[in-house]
């Protein structure tokens, strides 16, 4: 059937492409085939997923504009409660499902006698520790009490482990964009992040970064910033600037010209 009217589509990443084993599909599985044959223009959050949609749909690179996500605490009420903690911390935020490489943070977590005496890891988002999960962390030797989950997945509670994290460690090997660490960056919170996919577009030079692979990186980065102020005012400083990239504002008016084009 012949469409009638413009059609715009908007592309967040090629993680079942690129992960199809994981989702238990054939190396040639393509899912917005017809979608994207059948478009008018194609928006994509990042360069790397344009790049990604390029090699994977063979689509004209004249069809595609990137437009980055904006920051959901760009404006929010910072006068809102600010729950202090009687211990320090580093904070995971997500799913920590296959891709999303939580199991790297814990073994990094580990490898330091004084990171793991000293702190705590909290993680938001991503349901509760799952009986598979709680098996690996006690084969390990890590003490449960040690991986906190929080319940209450507001904003507010969000807003308030920003404050409050060491660090946000994002160790996930492909995003297609990574709103968490553009939410960290503007609240102040340095940010420890994996160096694949199209994290290092959204965090430029204002993160510690580390090879997702690698336990020993990761492990060193958490050290350099729990106990190296010089680092850590560096990174906070260079993040809070990195941030302002990244605004709603700018999102709808770019991706409102797009759609003027069209019509």
């Amino acid at each position: 059937t012949k469409k009638k009217l413009p059609l715009v589509v908007t592309v967040h990443d090629l993680i079942h492409e690129i992960y199809h084993k994981d989702f238990a599909k054939e190396k040639n599985y393509r899912p917005k085939k017809k979608i994207l044959s059948i478009s008018d223009h194609i928006i994509c959050v990042s360069e790397n997923t344009k790049k990604d949609l390029i090699e994977y749909y063979n689509v004209d690179e004249k069809k595609i504009s990137v437009i980055y996500h904006g920051n959901t605490f760009d404006n929010f009420s910072l006068s809102s409660s600010n729950k202090k903690f009687d211990f320090k911390f580093f904070l995971f935020v997500g799913s920590r499902k296959r891709y999303k490489n939580f199991f790297k943070v814990v073994e990094a977590f580990k490898k330091n006698e004084q990171i793991y005496n000293e702190f705590k890891i909290i993680c938001f988002g991503g349901g509760e520790l799952l009986k598979s999960e709680k098996e690996k962390l006690l084969e390990n030797n890590i003490d449960l009490k040690k991986i906190i989950v929080i319940k209450n997945s507001s904003d507010e509670s969000l807003l308030n482990l920003y404050r409050n994290a060491t660090a946000l460690i994002y160790p996930s090997i492909y995003e297609g964009f990574g709103m968490p660490i553009v939410e960290a960056m503007s609240l102040g919170c340095p940010v420890i992040s994996s160096n694949s996919s199209s994290l290092p577009e959204v965090y430029k030079d204002a993160a510690l970064s580390f090879f997702p692979s690698s336990t020993k990186e990761l492990t060193n980065k958490m050290l350099q910033i729990a106990y190296d102020d010089q680092v850590k005012k560096k990174i906070v400083d260079l993040g809070l600037k990195q941030s302002k990239n990244f605004s709603w504002e700018k999102c709808i008016d770019k991706t409102l010209s797009v759609y003027k084009k069209v019509i």
